[in-house]
């Protein structure tokens, strides 16, 4: 990476239980496939993706050059700010703004028309990077064995990196979310639930399946891994544009030569940034020593036969709320805290050795509810459907909730005559 000197100015069911992700061996060289070897042309832009990651942290802001990555301008070191334990987060947050704005104004005035247009400034990650690793051990083997299982080289995991650093709630301001940002749109088209109860966006494990088949599918379709790599951020479409224009697979030709709106600075540098993170996590002892790694999952995922509240399942089978909480984060927050009723029919991962008890303990709450003069209502069940099950009358069930259509959704309560029972369900 270039320095400019003359401007320097200062200075993130079934049964699973995966290995230990610290058993996984840190690799001495960059790669070990020649599918990801760094191209020449990409060299510097890798490099520079590099330095944010594993050596400058959110208190360093890097100016640089759009065009050319090598190009830095100044690095404006902004550690000082946060020492400042009269201020507030607010205060801290505005001065550090302001810092900035007069570093890239300073740096600007020396720049001509054209380069002051390519001027950008970078916050480095290394602290999230850090986080990221420490947070994979309870995910990366299990997305390695999704993306063997749907024929992805073990490399393209690394992605994940690029696209959230293991936040499991990550959110964009062009709504993707999750560890694997996907769309919503997209979601639903590789198989995502996203409904008032889970959106499995931000449930690590069916996100990921979700993204091998995305990979597998643009990969399939191009024909080219970095150039899949590629399209999971600009798309299928805008690449296979690429390749056809220019005539060439070549990915730092496509980074370096595509010249389109829909083909900007993030969709140039996202391959160079996935190369910089693969070698950052293969060489994590090297960049960073050693790390706390989080224990890897371990869980049953069952079945809910019947609807019921996510914490009572807890209690009654003898588990903690954060238990669940944890192992299901593609739950909203509603179900979670129990304020809405799971309804029947969801997968649940629930701790190792605790699948027969919750699934107990999700049958005892429905008889419990029943028996105390509620029902909840389950996919695909309209009221004159419940009348018959329960043996109220239609009318009545009508009377009882207020309801004037028979349209009901899942996880409805509707409340009983006193007089219903158990029984009337068997």
């Amino acid at each position: 990476m270039r320095l400019r000197q003359w401007l320097i100015l200062g200075l993130c069911g079934f049964l699973f239980c995966a290995s230990p992700i610290s058993s996984l061996p840190a690799h001495s060289g960059s790669t070990t496939q020649k599918t990801f070897a760094v191209p020449p042309a990409l060299k510097e832009a890798v490099a520079f993706w590099r330095d944010i990651y594993a050596k400058y942290d959110k208190d360093h802001v890097v100016l640089h050059d759009t065009e050319d990555l090598g190009i830095v301008y100044e690095v404006v070191d902004l550690t000082d700010i946060g020492r400042r334990t009269e201020l507030t987060q607010i205060e801290i947050s505005e001065l550090r703004r302001e810092r900035i704005r007069t570093a890239m104004e300073r740096v600007g005035a020396g720049l001509d028309r054209a380069a002051h247009e390519h001027l950008r400034s970078q916050t480095g990650q290394k602290e999230k990077f850090i986080a990221g690793i420490t947070a994979s051990g309870r995910y990366m083997p299990i997305i390695e064995k999704i993306f063997k299982e749907g024929g992805i080289p073990q490399e393209v995991s690394r992605l994940v990196f690029v696209e959230s650093m293991f936040q499991l709630h990550a959110f964009s301001k062009a709504g993707a979310s999750g560890i694997w940002q996907f769309m919503p749109g997209t979601a639903r088209l590789y198989g995502l639930t996203a409904d008032r109860y889970v959106d499995e966006r931000n449930d690590p494990i069916a996100a990921t399946q979700a993204a091998a088949r995305l990979l597998k599918a643009d990969y399939e379709a191009i024909g080219s891994w970095p150039l899949a790599i590629n399209a999971y951020n600009a798309g299928r479409g805008r690449l296979l544009q690429a390749t056809a224009r220019l005539g060439t697979k070549d990915i730092a030709r496509i980074v370096g030569a595509f010249n389109h709106p829909g083909y900007g600075f993030a969709s140039r540098n996202f391959y160079p940034e996935f190369l910089a993170a693969l070698d950052v996590y293969e060489n994590r002892v090297s960049y960073f020593g050693s790390l706390p790694i989080d224990p890897p999952l371990a869980f049953e995922a069952i079945i809910t036969a019947a609807p019921a509240p996510l914490p009572t399942i807890a209690r009654v089978a003898g588990i903690t709320s954060e238990a669940l909480r944890t192992l299901n984060p593609g739950f909203s927050e509603a179900v979670l805290a129990g304020e809405t009723i799971l309804p029947a029919g969801y997968t649940l991962k629930v701790p190792l050795q605790k699948g027969a008890p919750c699934l107990a303990a999700i049958s005892t709450i429905g008889r419990e509810l029943i028996r105390h003069g509620y029902y909840i209502v389950q996919k695909g069940e309209t009221l004159p459907r419940v009348a018959t099950k329960t043996g109220v009358p239609l009318e009545e069930l009508k009377t009882l909730n207020g309801l004037r259509g028979t349209a009901l959704s899942a996880g409805q309560i509707l409340r009983l005559p006193a007089a219903i029972s158990a029984a009337t369900m068997e």
